[in-house]
């Protein structure tokens, strides 16, 4: 996901040598963002110490933009990482995912829980990068 997001550079809102973030392809919320490591990491309890730092600062850096563009909205947010490392192989990348809530569910998200992102990631994230 990593290489095809800043291949493309079309969804990406911020990156440092170490994080990447972007305006996720599959949103579920209106500007979703998901983060990720570069490099092949299976949990968050290991980062190394010398990337904890440009962690931080991707995450300064987007909550920045959704501040300034959103004024401030309220938001979920979740690690996703890896349960046990000795269980789960090398294939799980973890990552953060935050949902700004700027949305309402209607009779169809609460009926079905299937919930409607009205904004595409690409529109997202170019009007998250006005700011920067």
């Amino acid at each position: 996901m990593v290489e095809e997001e800043k291949s493309r550079n079309i969804r990406v809102v911020a990156e440092n040598n170490d994080f990447l973030a972007f305006t996720f392809f599959a949103a579920r919320f209106p500007f979703e963002i998901w983060i990720l490591p570069k490099k092949h990491q299976l949990s968050f309890e290991t980062i190394p110490a010398g990337e904890r730092e440009n962690m931080a600062r991707v995450i300064y850096e987007v909550l920045g933009m959704l501040n300034k563009t959103l004024r401030f909205p309220p938001f979920n947010w979740w690690i996703h990482t890896s349960p046990r490392q000795d269980h789960v192989g090398n294939f799980y990348h973890w990552h953060m995912e935050i949902a700004p809530r700027v949305s309402k569910f209607g009779g169809y998200e609460m009926g079905s829980g299937i919930v409607i992102d009205v904004v595409s990631p690409e529109l997202a994230a170019q009007f998250l990068k006005k700011v920067s």
